[in-house]
């Protein structure tokens, strides 16, 4: 049987866009395996942060079991933003997609430039330079941010978290909590309403102990109108 010479075009064209599928999945494995990341870092090892916005820097430390605002003020730190944060890196990161090599700019499309880039560096010793670094910039898509790593002109793409997580101010920094204790370490908490006061003790579990002006005993029934 006699192929015509357009078949044959259209087999060799066939073989032609299969060889250059292939070459390019070659490729894009090895670039995806080649971009690079940032390391894994235990909250329990990390002993100071550092985060800068538009100038203003952050300085947050742990002091034993305690993490501590030192910059731009003194106080004790807010821990569940500190956690929500930095629990994120508690494996390696690696960058999704190389995004641009040379941005313009300095990268004020992905908000990486000096006004809107949030740089954010970790230690787990008092040495001069961080174990983690690097700038984050506006949230991209799927739940990625851009990212520029430290001593590195180019742009990434990587889940970092959010950018939420780190853009708080100095104040939203400092701690939140309108108690400053282990809610666990309670035994009673009184509660005054008008000329009515109940206790909540803790033993076996929590209960309820009420009672009005004249020192009488309410009923469950009467703590309910409390929201208890």
């Amino acid at each position: 049987m006699k192929i015509l010479l357009k078949t044959k075009l259209l087999l060799i064209l066939s073989v032609c866009l299969v060889i250059a599928v292939v070459i390019e999945l070659q490729s894009a494995s090895v670039s995806g395996d080649s971009l690079p990341g940032l390391v894994e870092i235990l909250k329990d090892d990390i002993k100071r942060i550092e985060i800068t916005h538009q100038g203003n820097k952050v300085v947050l430390e742990q002091l034993e079991s305690d993490w501590v605002q030192v910059a731009p003020f003194n106080g004790t730190a807010d821990w569940a933003r500190i956690k929500s944060m930095i629990l994120n890196f508690r494996k390696g990161i690696s960058m999704d997609v190389l995004v641009d090599p040379n941005p313009k700019d300095d990268g004020k499309l992905y908000g990486l430039d000096a006004s809107t880039a949030i740089t954010v560096e970790m230690w787990k010793s008092d040495g001069s330079s961080p174990d983690l670094s690097f700038e984050l910039g506006n949230d991209a898509e799927a739940g990625s941010s851009f990212v520029r790593l430290r001593e590195s002109n180019s742009v990434y793409r990587a889940h970092m978290g959010g950018r939420r997580r780190f853009a708080y101010s100095a104040s939203d920094w400092l701690n939140q909590r309108l108690l400053q204790f282990d809610l666990n370490d309670l035994t009673a908490i009184e509660v005054v309403r008008g000329e009515t006061r109940y206790t909540l003790i803790k033993d076996e579990a929590w209960r309820i102990q009420g009672y009005d002006s004249d020192n009488h005993k309410l009923s469950k029934q009467t703590l309910d109108g409390f929201g208890v």
